[in-house]
């Protein structure tokens, strides 16, 4: 074999094992974006799932907070009903207070 021959196969043996590292190099990096891609796929499903969680809870409290609500308007207008004198002198003690807070 002569020397060119010989410089010839190793630039030819040089650029195939670049080709070869390089097709290891896109095989590496596609796997790694498949594994981010379904990484992501799956924090979003967590997060999602955790929104509906935060949802719910939120809406049973807003309902619990309705309920409350409505008991207490049943047992104001009650006491009102029961007690009309005694209703009207703590409202005009809360004006009166309110009125002397914002005259400040």
């Amino acid at each position: 074999m002569s020397g060119t021959a010989r410089v010839d196969g190793a630039a030819q043996d040089g650029s195939g094992q670049r080709r070869d590292e390089m097709d290891a190099a896109r095989e590496s990096v596609s796997a790694a974006l498949d594994k981010l891609v379904e990484a992501r796929d799956h924090f979003r499903q967590a997060v999602e799932a955790a929104g509906l969680d935060i949802a719910d809870e939120a809406e049973a409290r807003v309902d619990a907070g309705r309920r409350q609500l409505g008991e207490l308007d049943d047992r104001l207008q009650r006491a009102v009903q029961d007690q009309p004198l005694r209703s009207l002198g703590f409202a005009a003690l809360a004006g009166f207070v309110l009125a002397r807070l914002v005259s400040r």
